[in-house]
Parts: structure tokens; sequence; C-alpha cells
């Protein structure tokens, strides 16, 4: 798609592991005395998690709800074509240990990583310490949290919350190096 001069609609140019510029949903909180920031799975867009979460945003509205999307990366299990992710899967099976995406690092690009701890740090030059952050993700996302989590280097979060995901490599050694959340989900 283009805009009228031409140029094209940022949606429909790719992205890719050097650029992941994601965009995010943003639901304010009134006085915002935490933020919970949220990545959504393989494929998947921040929205339908939105949407999901539009219970919590009334029940929790001194709380920021920040919905990040994941670029457009090129995966290596669908031959480079360019799907919604955190990372390259390597394997179209199911992730469990012994499977090549277990320890596979570029599950979660160091690019994306950049850029999660960016909007994390954005929070916390507003005001809102470190600890009043919880971060959690589903699936692909639910990895791609502990590593943003886990690896944070202006302290500890309040907590992570991970929905199907797996520990990566570098977050079991941050783990395994604590500190740790205030909670793990």
């Amino acid at each position: 798609m283009a805009k009228p001069d031409g140029t094209p609609c940022p949606d429909s140019m790719p992205r890719d592991a050097r650029q992941p510029a994601f965009d995010h949903v943003v639901v304010p909180g009134r006085y915002a005395v935490a933020a919970i920031v949220w990545l959504h799975g393989f494929g998947d867009g921040p929205e339908g998690w939105a949407d999901e979460f539009r219970g919590l945003h009334a029940q929790y509205s001194s709380a920021r709800f920040v919905y990040l999307r994941a670029p457009r990366l090129p995966q290596t299990c669908y031959r480079g074509a360019l799907v919604t992710s955190w990372g390259d899967y390597h394997d179209e099976e199911c992730t469990r240990k012994g499977t090549l995406d277990y320890d596979n690092q570029n599950i979660v690009s160091e690019a994306v990583l950049a850029e999660a701890h960016a909007v994390m740090d954005e929070i916390v030059d507003s005001g809102l310490p470190a600890s009043s952050i919880v971060v959690g993700g589903f699936s692909m996302g639910a990895t791609a949290a502990a590593e943003v989590a886990l690896r944070y280097s202006r302290g500890p979060i309040g907590g992570l919350v991970m929905l199907n995901g797996w520990l990566l490599p570098r977050a079991r050694a941050a783990l395994a190096a604590g500190p740790l959340p205030r909670r793990v989900l």
C-alpha cells in the first residue's frame, strides 16, 4: 500500500532484525503508579491482548498498559517468510527441551531486546521505578518477556508473567545470577 505521494505506508514496509522499530498500543493509567509491558505471541499482534485485558484496564486504572508489537522478521522455519515475531524460529515443531529452538538465542533478537529496554527506559524516565514495571507475554512473547525482564540493567523489575514460554540460556544465566524480579509467575 502507498500514500497518495507514492511512499509506502508504514504497515506495508517489511521490518527486519536490524531495525525493529516496533510500535505499541498504550492504555494510559490515570495516575500511573505502575506499568505492565506485554509481548504477544508468534504471528500475533497487540490489539487482541489489549482487548482481552480490557477488564484489567478498568480494575487497575492507575497502571499504564503497554502492548508491544513485534516486527515482521524472516523465519528460518518458513524458508525466510516474514512473520510478526520477536526473533527467528528454526523449527515448526512445539518448542521443548532438546528441540532446535530451546537454546536458540536468536528466538529473541538483540535489536528487539534493545527496543523493549528503550520502552522500559522511557517508563522509568517518566518517574516510575523499575520495581513498578511488570513484563509479561504469551508463548514466544513470554520467552521474549523473560529476556527483557531478566536482562534489564536499570534495576530489578516488579514482576515477570510468562504464559506458555521458556527461558533461553541468557535468561537462565541472569536468573541464576540474580537479583530477581519481586514475583516470577
